[in-house]
């Protein structure tokens, strides 16, 4: 039987959304944690909490920086360090970079919970890969993201790729959010992974560079060839990283497919908004044919007017033009007409 996994992506899609919605269907913390070990800076550590959106109930995963600095942060959970709420932050703060809209500014915001870091570059962030714990399969697909994500970046500066700063999408809680993604979908196995069309948002986002429209340029180009669409609300609700992933393990997008329920999981952004629960759903069962469905159309019509002879020669040439079954039914119609 063939593993089928979906992304159900009617509220977007971020980093730590797909994270969490893979937890939340079965990904074990600890082994997520080991294959992270390596990654990890000393006083790091990863979490995955239950929380409500719009009553849905879904996991948040966390990362937390531990420092020595005491920080007076009453939105803080915990006081004497960071909390990364890596990912869906929706603009609750401005954003420090236009192409990374998971990632909030650090200068001057109240109730800020996340320490900026250094830029890498994707020669940096390859040679992190390569001491993780992933598989060669899962660091090479890692790697892969990392290099699109690079160019993606490149174009829209026009600048070399071994110029590239990754930015925010170089700091470590987005490493992580990647790296994890790639990890748990590799846990899964899935032979099939599909994606529904992707809810943008809309609205304009601050950055450090101007005001700019949703989806931000990076989202945008990542998203180069997949269906998405925008519900109305005014927010950002498909960041660069969230983009990184589904676009580049969904093989197709459209409508659930066939396919018989397994495991469901709910992973939840930083935002908990009224109406639509602010959540990425995966989707997780096989396909007891072990198969690929796919699907058929039916066209119909009625013909009052032809010679009977003609009848013969428009069969041959449907199926030479690639119909899988042909077949005429007699009527009577008005007058006794057939």
């Amino acid at each position: 039987m063939a593993k089928i996994l979906y992304f159900d992506c009617f509220a977007g899609a971020s980093g730590d959304m797909v994270l969490g919605a893979l937890l939340d269907a079965g990904l074990p913390l600890a082994e997520l944690e080991s294959a992270l070990g390596s990654l990890m800076i000393p006083g790091c550590r990863v979490s995955a909490d239950r929380v409500l959106r719009a009553g849905v109930s879904a996991t948040k995963f966390r990362l937390h920086e531990q420092t020595a600095a005491h920080h007076e942060d009453a939105d803080a959970p915990e006081r004497h360090g960071h909390v990364h709420d890596a990912g869906h932050d929706h603009h609750t703060h401005p954003h420090e970079h236009p192409h990374d809209n998971s990632r909030a500014s650090s200068q001057g915001v109240p109730g800020q919970r996340l320490r900026r870091e250094g830029h890498r570059t994707l020669a940096e962030i390859v040679a992190l890969i390569g001491q993780s714990s992933l598989a060669p399969r899962g660091r090479d697909r890692a790697i892969e993201l990392f290099r699109r994500l690079a160019e993606t970046e490149a174009a829209i500066h026009q600048m070399p790729v071994e110029q590239v700063h990754l930015h925010e999408v170089g700091a470590l809680d987005s490493i992580i959010d990647i790296v994890g993604a790639v990890f748990g979908l590799e846990w899964f196995g899935a032979d099939l992974i599909v994606a529904s069309p992707l809810n943008v948002g809309g609205g304009m986002v601050q950055s450090a560079h101007g005001i700019f429209p949703v989806p931000a340029p990076a989202t945008l180009r990542l998203l180069d060839g997949v269906p998405i669409y925008s519900s109305g609300i005014q927010m950002e609700t498909v960041t660069p990283t969230g983009a990184l992933i589904v676009a580049g393990y969904a093989s197709r997008f459209g409508p659930v497919p066939l396919m018989r329920v397994d495991r469901v999981g709910y992973g939840a952004g930083d935002r908990d908004a009224a109406g639509t629960p602010n959540v990425l759903r995966i989707i997780v069962g096989h396909d007891e044919a072990g198969a690929e469905t796919q699907r058929a159309v039916v066209l119909e019509c009625e013909i009052d007017d032809m010679n009977p002879q003609i009848f013969g020669v428009l069969l041959e040439r449907l199926y030479a033009a690639g119909a899988l079954e042909v077949f005429y039914t007699a009527v009577q119609m008005k007058k006794n007409r057939p």
